[in-house]
């Protein structure tokens, strides 16, 4: 399985359908689903007719499965659209093997137009030692349609592959490695018969069924297995049995009418067994549901598989997905840097407010210390708010002398506000409110007088008014 949750997109002429899978230590289960019907005419016989209308139902399935839904989707193409064919070459690998199938694939004209978009993977290996092709042909013209709405509705595509590959991956790997199998699949009223040789497709057939056409299933089923037998290579197993799965009304459809038929006919195992959750109620159906098998492709970079994503389209997801890492890069970073100014700014406002509950208590002494005994009183207060800023202070013994002193020079016309000291080394501000500019000077001559502190600088808040100055000393050095 992918890190990241594998998802399924399946587009019919009638529904929408996305599902995300999720596993741990070998056990899965899904993590979101929704479907939506689509109107009539936006998908007509497999072919997308208006891209706009279907983006706009891909993006409203997308929301229902949100969080859980991000990331590229594998998305199924019909099979009534997809040429698949299988055909042997000699060992080779890397570039000449590549070389070699482009060749094949060109001898196939006319049989496969220039106009479409081909993928192949590697089906196994011959008794002479070479090697066996499933070839993936699709018109461009019907990848462009979809992809064009997936775009628009604002997916990632991860994967493009038939639809036939994602129910053959619904069947337990174990009753397919080693022989061949006729699979039937029949869910949502579509029949797909497929010949299996050790897990691969090799050709497959798709019909829609309603009740009374069991026929159908009868014919698709003689139809492949005689081409089968008149194909088959020596060092391919016969076919041994034919392995069914299906909904409920596609179970019930197969066991009533598939019959005439010299193969044993049994029914599959699921591939995966999921796990209960909440986002589908019937597991049984469930685990037999085109678009899980889709979803089961999780790793997206199995090079080995087929993919018919448009080379354009890999480059611009490339582009998108360094896009998505660099913007979750910088949401990261500023709300880092969010954290650390929250963290400062919390700092700084409760200094400022210890800063100003002893500006507040100191003017409040200053002007109504008119006895001793309210100074005395006034002094034990005041030595309980020093000791507790002066925690922070390294050095507690300069600050109260500083404040006691500063207390006792003050006029009484002057109301401190504010006063922020450092002893080592000694930077100091002392902010206030004075009944007129000639109070602060009186201030000013006070503090140079007793020396309490070098370079000082004094500011007016205004020149404008002679009532209510503000003003503020401030300065740096060593305090005398």
């Amino acid at each position: 399985m992918a890190k990241l949750p594998a998802q399924g997109l399946l587009i019919t002429d009638t529904t929408v359908e996305i599902l995300v899978l999720n596993g741990a230590g070998g056990k899965y289960w899904v993590a979101g689903y929704a479907w939506s019907r689509l109107p009539a005419g936006v998908v007509n016989g497999g072919k997308v007719s208006d891209s706009r209308v279907l983006a706009e139902e891909i993006r409203k399935v997308a929301g229902k499965v949100k969080p859980q839904f991000r990331g590229p989707v594998v998305l199924g193409l019909p099979q009534a659209h997809v040429f698949l064919k299988g055909f042997t070459l000699p060992k080779f690998e890397g570039k000449d093997l590549e070389e070699a199938i482009a060749w094949h694939v060109n001898s196939l004209s006319p049989l496969i137009p220039d106009d479409t978009y081909t993928a192949y993977e590697i089906a196994g290996e011959t008794g002479d030692g070479q090697i066996r092709v499933t070839l993936a042909a699709v018109q461009k013209e019907i990848v462009d349609t979809y992809v064009e709405a997936v775009n628009l509705a604002g997916v990632e595509l991860g994967v493009i592959e038939p639809v036939v590959m994602a129910k053959t991956r619904l069947i337990n790997p174990k009753q397919l490695w080693g022989k061949s199998v006729v699979g039937v699949h029949v869910y949502g009223g579509v029949v797909t018969a497929s010949i299996l040789v050790n897990g691969k497709v090799w050709f497959s057939r798709e019909s829609s069924v309603a009740v009374g056409e069991g026929q159908v299933i009868n014919g698709i089923v003689n139809e492949i297995v005689d081409y089968f037998v008149k194909k088959r290579d020596k060092d391919v197993p016969n076919l041994s049995e034919i392995l069914y799965c299906g909904d409920r009304a596609g179970l019930q459809f197969i066991k009533s009418n598939l019959g005439n038929t010299a193969l044993p006919v049994v029914v599959a195992e699921p591939g995966i067994v999921l796990k209960a959750s909440g986002a589908v109620s019937d597991l049984e159906v469930a685990a037999m549901a085109p678009v899980l098998g889709l979803a089961m492709r999780g790793d997206l970079n199995r090079k080995e598989m087929i993919n018919l994503v448009p080379t354009w389209l890999t480059g611009q997801g490339e582009i998108n997905r360094w896009r998505r890492t660099a913007g979750v890069m910088v949401t990261v970073a500023a709300i880092t840097i969010w954290l650390l100014a929250g963290v400062w700014m919390g700092f700084k406002w409760w200094w400022q407010q210890e800063a100003d509950k002893l500006g507040l208590e100191l003017s409040q002494v200053v002007f109504d210390a008119q006895e001793e005994q309210e100074l005395t009183a006034w002094k034990e207060g005041f030595n309980r708010q020093v000791e507790m800023a002066t925690a922070i202070l390294e050095n507690q013994t300069d600050y109260e002398r500083v404040l006691s002193n500063l207390a006792a020079v003050t006029p009484k016309g002057v109301k401190l506000t504010a006063l922020v000291y450092q002893s080592a080394p000694s930077k100091w501000s002392i902010s206030g409110v004075a009944g007129n500019r000639e109070d602060v000077l009186v201030f000013d001559r006070e503090l140079k007088n007793a020396q309490l502190f070098d370079g000082a600088q004094l500011y007016f808040s205004s020149l404008d008014t002679d009532t209510e100055v503000g003003f503020r000393f401030g300065g740096s050095g060593d305090d005398k």
